[in-house]
């Protein structure tokens, strides 16, 4: 299953997921609070992110074969040495 945007409702699926205390289950969803009061900033450039775009969470456990990864990030594989398995 893949869920684009986030929310509470996320936040603790994620942690049921990956069987965390109810600590980091608290600490989740008050980072997120923080996160979704928080303005976004004023300088630089607009970077126009749509966070409700994201996928947060994909559980199907898909494995991607090396043959099938896109140019640039193969591109990068190989320019940083990364484990091709």
């Amino acid at each position: 299953m893949i869920i684009k945007g986030i929310d509470n409702k996320l936040v603790n699926k994620v942690s049921k997921y990956f069987k965390e205390d109810i600590y980091f289950n608290k600490l989740r969803n008050n980072s997120l609070e923080l996160f979704n009061e928080s303005s976004k900033p004023i300088y630089g450039p607009d970077m126009k992110i749509d966070y409700n775009d994201y996928i947060y969470l994909d559980d199907d456990k898909k494995v991607v074969e090396y043959k099938d990864i896109n140019k640039r990030i193969k591109n990068n594989i190989n320019k940083y040495n990364l484990p091709k398995d």
